[in-house]
């Protein structure tokens, strides 16, 4: 199962990829789904075998994550 997380600011988004990019956590982003925001933006993808080391890692970096869903596409 796949946990989409909605992050503040797209510059957030953007920041966690970098961070776990270097880290090697295995993550997507994708557009944020309408069935959570109609506004644009971007969600991070992470499978749930990674998610403690997604949260973990936003976390150390100060990054709330605003909620976090299923993702329902799959």
């Amino acid at each position: 199962m796949r946990m989409l997380l909605v992050l503040p600011t797209i510059q957030d988004v953007l920041w966690a990829e970098e961070e776990m990019l270097a880290r090697n956590i295995p993550h997507e982003l994708l557009p944020t789904p309408t069935h959570i925001s109609s506004d644009c933006g971007m969600v991070v993808a992470v499978e749930k075998a990674h998610l403690a080391s997604a949260q973990a890692l936003l976390k150390q970096l100060n990054v709330t994550i605003v909620s976090s869903h299923k993702d329902s596409s799959r």
